[in-house]
């Protein structure tokens, strides 16, 4: 070995990212082969010293094996391969082998047979090794590494291994285990399906030999494979930036994608796909399957909506579908057509035909709230929908807010009143003041059973209830009464001060009713009475 060509071979070595990444490319040479399986050990043997082991990894495949030449003009010839011309192989570089120095082994004995012939090669530190036929039927190829060590690094020794294959290969259409010997665990399996898991609706591509599964997820999380093996992996939109440019931020914020195609470049350091004409076609390609994609989330919804039975499972999918959902609402057209909501009932109901329906601008949002309370709604032109206010809000604000709709828990939206005595004469008087600005009719003080205790007051519409959330304008209060909570902070004071000074306590609770309760009461009262 020439000093150019040992120091080539050293840079070759030193270009991976990790020592273990020579796993990815045996892996890959299996698959090339024709294995359809690989099988990696770690042994643990005794060394020569006190306190020292020798370790030994072992990855063995069933595929076609290699002869003399193949072995000659290939694997011993730096850059000598039959994969020249073929530039999806991961071999295509011609170092897949070479790669296996990067662990940093004392010796490499590699085992090989094809078609009755059969071969053993003694690779040492210094990259010289040595051949001889072997006499032994062989299939298939066996690489075995030797490295000293303690027996305390055995541990990181198998997990490192274990996770490279999980990063790399856990995709590959062959069965991959994986065995450390030592621990008496028995081989564990290095597989998962290209379809991600825990998504809620997935859909798939495929042109040739390039295939793709596309989902919505709570990672945004991409990967880009070739035949099964990870090029690369990380956020979608910094993955998938031609297909992030045509769908949008908020798509990218919870796309799901598995990529793999033959038309994925790496460079020679395979630490990334590099951009290229073909890579941007593929991503444009998949554009058309985000739109089933979002197509198949509403269908998911719609599917969930018009169950006749719910139990907590439901809600929790319910909730998680909405808030995917929550995130397509600007790039599906005409969603408001589709029955993607539930009412109180059980009824399955469209956004559109919830807006026609919400004759005050109002929605209420109820899980296990009273009968009473509902009905109080319906009689008011209030629908109610089904729905974990703490959970949910979020997505129903934005969705109803797209229709100019005001959400609300239903405890917030209605109440329950029964009349108390209402002091007359502070009752004219606050009147008197609203009677140019809202209008209403009369006044009541009341009881509300079933509200929130911020509540100030609301407008009976129908019924033995008051709507709390409707807004107080003329046109609502004419020929309507307005009541007023009677053990609320605010009419509690305005009653106490009415005793003294009824003056200041029409217009102190006047401006209470006209801000809802949210002006700073105290300093309006103050400033009125020094006026005075």
């Amino acid at each position: 070995m020439t000093v150019d060509t040992h120091a080539l071979l050293e840079r070759l070595v030193g270009q991976f990212a990790s020592p273990y990444d020579f796993l990815r490319e045996l892996v890959q040479n299996a698959m090339d082969a024709g294995s359809d399986l690989v099988e990696v050990e770690l042994h643990q043997h005794p060394g020569d010293h006190e306190g020292e082991v020798v370790f030994e990894l072992v990855v063995l495949d069933a595929g076609g094996g290699m002869d003399e030449e193949i072995i000659d003009g290939e694997l011993t010839r730096l850059f000598g391969t039959s994969k020249t011309d073929d530039r999806t192989m991961a071999g295509g570089f011609g170092i897949g082998f070479v790669s296996v120095f990067a662990w940093e082994p004392e010796r490499v004995l590699l085992q090989t047979g094809r078609r009755g012939e059969a071969w053993e090669l003694l690779f040492h530190d210094d990259r010289q090794f040595e051949k001889r036929p072997v006499d032994m039927p062989l299939e298939g190829t066996t690489v075995r590494l030797f490295r000293r060590g303690a027996p305390s690094q055995r541990r990181d020794i198998a997990e490192a291994v274990e996770d490279a294959l999980r990063r790399w290969c856990r995709f590959a259409p062959i069965e991959i285990t994986f065995d450390d010997v030592e621990s008496a665990q028995g081989p564990r399996e290095i597989a998962e399906p290209l379809e991600p898991r825990d998504v809620p609706c997935s859909v798939a591509w495929e042109l040739g030999a390039s295939r793709a599964v596309l989902a919505f997820g709570p990672q945004p999380q991409s990967v880009l494979l070739r035949r099964g093996l990870v090029l690369q992996e990380g956020q979608s939109a910094t993955l998938l930036p031609v297909l992030g440019e045509a769908a949008g931020a908020d798509s990218m914020a919870h796309l799901v994608a598995r990529v793999d195609s033959p038309k994925l470049r790496t460079a020679l350091a395979r630490d990334g796909v590099v951009e290229s004409a073909d890579r941007d076609a593929l991503e444009r390609a998949l554009v058309p399957t985000l739109t089933q994609l979002r197509a198949a989330l509403v269908g998911r919804v719609c599917e969930l909506v018009a169950r006749p039975r719910w139990d907590r499972a439901a809600e929790d999918d319910y909730s998680h579908l909405h808030a995917h959902l929550q995130l397509e609402h600007g790039a599906i057209e005409r969603l408001d057509r589709y029955d993607i909501l539930r009412l109180a009932t059980g009824t399955p109901i469209s956004l559109g035909a919830l807006a026609r329906r919400a004759r005050l601008g109002i929605v209420a949002v109820s899980d296990h709230d009273p009968l009473e309370l509902r009905l109080v709604a319906l009689r008011s032109g209030i629908p109610v929908l089904h729905g974990r206010w703490s959970v949910d809000q979020p997505w129903i604000e934005a969705l109803l807010g797209s229709r100019e709709l005001r959400a609300l828990p239903l405890a917030e939206a209605v109440a329950v009143a029964e009349a108390v005595d209402t002091p007359p004469a502070l009752a004219r008087l606050t009147l008197s003041l609203l009677a140019d600005i809202v209008r209403p009719k009369a006044m009541q003080w009341g009881v509300f059973e079933g509200s929130s205790a911020d509540v100030l007051g609301g407008v009976a519409l129908g019924g033995a209830g008051v709507v709390t959330a409707a807004r107080w304008t003329s046109a609502l209060l004419k020929e309507r009464t307005l009541w007023l909570r009677v053990d609320h902070p605010v009419v509690q004071r305005a009653s106490a001060t009415a005793v003294t000074s009824p003056d200041v306590a029409a217009f102190g609770l006047a401006a209470a009713i006209l801000s809802r309760g949210d002006a700073p009461v105290d300093a309006l009262w103050d400033a009125w009475r020094a006026f005075g």
